[in-house]
């Protein structure tokens, strides 16, 4: 194999590589990913003015509401900041919130649960650290 062969060969696998490797604009990002299912699945109960559970997830308050705010529902935060684990929201979204002393019934109410792709963009932007824009 010639030296251009194999300069060729290694600039073709080391592309293939990159162009595979997770980008820095793959991360979730709130206003984009998260608040557009806060509007189409939960504003409807949690609108500001009459909220359920004191909580409103309009788009002028829900970052705010959520982000290392206690839940009234158990004593784990709303959204812990880098671990969905110990964030209330996930248990409420999957339905196992009485296996960590919560309460009430599983989250969004009335419509049917969130697919396993919106809670995983739900974990996946508070793993990240739940970041605003």
């Amino acid at each position: 194999m010639t030296p251009k062969l194999l300069a060729i060969r290694f600039f073709a696998v080391l592309l293939a590589f990159l162009s595979s490797a997770p980008r820095a604009d793959d991360s979730v990002i709130f206003s984009k990913d998260i608040q557009p299912i806060l509007n189409e699945r939960c504003v409807v109960c949690h609108v500001r003015g009459a909220e359920q559970g004191n909580l409103a997830l309009d788009r002028r308050n829900a970052l705010a509401n959520l982000v290392a705010q206690p839940s009234s529902q158990s004593g784990l935060a709303r959204v812990e900041p880098g671990d969905s684990t110990e964030s209330y929201l996930i248990h409420k979204l999957k339905g196992n919130q009485l296996e960590v002393g919560g309460s009430g019934a599983r989250m969004p109410l009335g419509s049917g649960p969130l697919t396993k792709k919106e809670i995983a963009k739900f974990e996946s932007w508070i793993n990240e650290g739940a970041a605003g824009n």
